[in-house]
């Protein structure tokens, strides 16, 4: 028995090795570490950078890889601050996703918004998300480029022919544009869902018929 599964445990180990281990919480020095890659369910995620600019300050800062359904990504929580105004904090969030297997199969992306708010005046949280479907940022070489906005707290998911790979760079910004008025939010949610493979459903199908086969064998024989 051990003989048969050795195969299959090198296969794995290889693959650990490869893609990384499994993302956990971790802190924008974690993530930008050189050469750092981690997965999350079937999916690879490299080539973080995180760049922030303005007066604003960004507090208690964690990165929580998530599963839910089959939506896998991340949740950029943290104390995102600015004011009094006039006053702007600016959050470039850059980095690769891919499916472990090569298999075209990321066929939406999820962004969300919550905690967002603006007191004492004029201000906006807006947090818009290029996508580089099937490429690589500048331009979009080689892929396709989608957009996600959200404006204050929200969501917006968009669907997309399925891919191997995408490139995704987020602008987090927030301004606090009247005198003694502050802008803040609490959490930024990536996730991306991957659908099956035809082949993938092909097989399951075909498992269910032969174990249906396997079980009515059983019945009549026994």
């Amino acid at each position: 028995m051990f003989k048969k599964l050795l195969p299959l445990m090198v296969l794995l180990m290889a693959s650990s090795l490869a893609f990384g281990a499994e993302c956990t919480d971790g802190t924008i020095a974690d993530y930008t570490a050189a050469n750092f890659t981690c997965t999350i369910g079937d999916k690879v995620f490299s080539d973080f950078s995180f760049t922030i600019t303005g007066s604003g300050s960004l507090t208690s800062f964690l990165i929580q890889p998530f599963i839910s359904g089959n939506e896998e990504g991340f949740n950029f929580v943290g104390g995102y601050a600015v004011g009094p105004g006039p006053a702007l904090l600016d959050v470039f969030i850059d980095y690769k996703v891919a499916t472990i297997d090569g298999s075209a199969t990321i066929g939406d992306a999820l962004l969300e918004v919550a905690g967002a708010g603006v007191t004492g005046g004029a201000g906006v949280v807006s947090v818009v998300e290029n996508l580089c479907l099937g490429g690589t940022f500048p331009g979009c070489v080689g892929g396709t480029l989608a957009t996600l906005q959200v404006v204050g707290n929200g969501s917006q998911i968009i669907n997309f022919d399925p891919v191997s790979s995408l490139h995704a760079n987020k602008d987090i910004l927030l301004y606090a544009s009247g005198e003694g008025s502050f802008a803040f939010a609490s959490r930024v949610t990536n996730g991306f869902s991957q659908v099956p493979e035809p082949a993938s459903l092909g097989l399951l199908g075909a498992g269910f018929v032969f174990g249906g086969y396997l079980l009515r064998r059983k019945f009549i024989v026994g």
